[in-house]
């Protein structure tokens, strides 16, 4: 019998032993993404053009600041995501307008997208939610030379949008590589990826206090002098040398937590059928990577009820985010009180099912098995 709670996460730990020594230390001053994701065939064209920062937030501002976002510009993004991708951009001034999403993979909608852009529209930032891509072919018919695509990638390592790598489509894009993703930098941790390659030299200054310090390093200059605003964004020595291990297994964890998540899926679809609830769906044309599996129940009271349920039987689920438009600081950010029906409803109703890398079909049949009790009671 097993004595332990099935829990929501387990925070992966790569199959390479990582001793945080003065030697091990020494030679993560040598590590950039370049180094560590030019091995990955998804992320071999890209590598050039990422930079490892202390945070997925992290690089968030820094596509804020690249942007050169004014105070008034406005900026689409779904009320459905984490606060780190408002605050990044309310941080410059910026009026926040909060788009709604589509009920079959939560991301944003591109039809309330277009509903909200104007003259001072400047940024539409998508989230991949759970993995699974937004409508990308829609959302980059809406860019612009005045209008960036800039993605939130957080959710997204080892996950595509037709055959590319989610994070490769937007002008920007972010990664995070924190403790609750699937492969982690031993907390936080992310990264910035830039799609002009000319606009390197800009990233590279902003990541290192506004300096020209990388370009030093590399031999291009005598000195470093500041050249611009900046900060101290960089990844320390520490999660570069982790997160150098944990990425080596990033194809093996990648394709388990695919295999649970379409065996969750396929096993759910009874439950789906008699209207018990609502499961993703991943369009033909995405690959999920496993991040996330949720499922969406009919109310709130029901949700509670299967939270409270499955805690009886030692297995952890959790809820998510709590719709930025209807918190205070977010009615005041975006200038009024928004109704967005999809977001609200999936903000009430939303529940995530246990799925890590060290998950075991016999601990997923436990979960299964224990849903579909529920629903008999």
């Amino acid at each position: 019998m097993r004595g332990k709670m099935i829990p929501y996460h387990i925070p992966y730990m790569p199959k390479q032993e990582v001793v945080l020594d003065a030697a091990t230390l020494a030679a993560a001053k040598q590590y950039d993404a370049a180094t560590l994701f030019d091995g990955i065939p998804l992320y071999r064209n890209m590598a050039s053009r990422m930079l490892l920062t202390h945070s997925a937030a992290a690089a968030l501002e820094m596509m804020a600041m690249m942007a050169d976002i004014q105070p008034g510009d406005e900026i689409i993004l779904p009320a459905f995501t984490y606060v780190a991708t408002a605050n990044a951009f309310a941080r410059q001034g910026a009026v926040l307008r909060f788009a709604d999403i589509e009920m079959e993979t939560l991301n944003i909608d591109p039809l309330s997208v277009e509903a909200l852009m104007t003259e001072r529209t400047r940024a539409i930032i998508p989230i991949h939610y759970g993995g699974i891509a937004a409508d990308l072919e829609r959302l980059q018919k809406l860019q612009s030379e005045h209008c960036l695509l800039l993605e939130d990638a957080a959710h997204t390592l080892g996950a595509t949008y037709s055959g590319q790598a989610l994070g490769s489509f937007g002008d920007m894009s972010c990664i995070s590589f924190h403790e609750s993703k699937n492969i982690t930098s031993a907390g936080n941790g992310g990264a910035l990826i830039v799609k002009a390659a000319q606009n390197m030299r800009e990233a590279e200054e902003i990541l290192y206090q506004g300096t020209d310090r990388e370009a030093f390093m590399r031999g291009e200059i005598l000195r470093y002098h500041w050249q611009r605003l900046g900060s101290a964004f960089e990844m320390g020595l520490a999660a570069k040398a982790f997160l150098k291990a944990a990425i080596g297994d990033m194809e093996v964890v990648t394709e388990h937590r695919r295999e649970l998540w379409w065996r969750y899926h396929h096993a759910l679809m009874p439950l789906l059928k008699r209207e018990h609830l609502k499961l993703a769906v991943c369009p033909d044309i995405a690959e999920t990577n496993g991040h996330i599996f949720y499922i969406c129940l009919n109310t709130v009271e029901t949700r509670e009820a299967l939270i409270t349920y499955l805690f009886s039987k030692g297995i952890e689920a959790r809820t998510h985010y709590e719709p930025l438009h209807l918190s205070r600081f977010g009615i005041g950010v975006s200038g009024k009180k928004l109704v967005l029906p999809n977001t609200e409803m999936v903000g009430r109703t939303l529940l995530r099912l246990p799925i890590y890398a060290e998950m075991t079909d016999c601990l997923q049949d436990e979960v299964i098995d224990a849903l579909f009790e529920f629903f008999k009671r």
